[in-house]
């Protein structure tokens, strides 16, 4: 996703908290010619709220994207970083059953979760729904919204 957009022109900040992805990625960025609009850095998104807010300023984005990675405390961070015209893409592995896996939310809690903080007010959802998209076909939610 980082390096597709930094090919159409994007500026594009990947967050990971995995050493390897971000090499991967500023590797990747480097080979396709678009490292200059890719900053890819190690963080922990969720360990230290102060450094928190000072990766994701509020209205700095014109686009979040935030995939496989859920943290109910992050939200409102995450919704307040995106600048009025932005959008924010969620996508986050779902249950039908629920059963007892870690990590999962139920079908539709997503959208939900999102509408539960006061900073998605400002927003209008695009889409939202389900989705296979891993190999294994695990089911995921999705919401693209727009800040007003």
């Amino acid at each position: 996703d980082t390096v597709f957009l930094a090919m159409r022109g994007w500026h594009v900040l990947a967050i990971d908290r995995h050493l390897r992805d971000v090499v991967r990625v500023k590797n990747f960025a480097q080979r396709l010619g678009v490292v200059e609009r890719v900053t890819a850095t190690r963080h922990n998104l969720g360990q230290d709220t102060a450094s928190d807010m000072n990766i994701l300023p509020e209205k700095s984005f014109s686009l979040i994207i935030v995939v496989r990675f859920f943290s109910r405390d992050l939200v409102s961070l995450m919704l307040s970083a995106v600048r009025p015209g932005g959008f924010v893409f969620y996508e986050y592995f779902a249950r039908e059953d629920h059963g007892n896996e870690r990590n999962t939310l139920q079908v539709g809690e997503l959208l939900a979760i999102l509408k539960s903080h006061s900073a998605f007010a400002e927003f209008l959802v695009i889409e939202a729904g389900t989705m296979s998209v891993t190999a294994d076909e695990r089911i995921c939610d999705f919401v693209l919204a727009r800040r007003g």
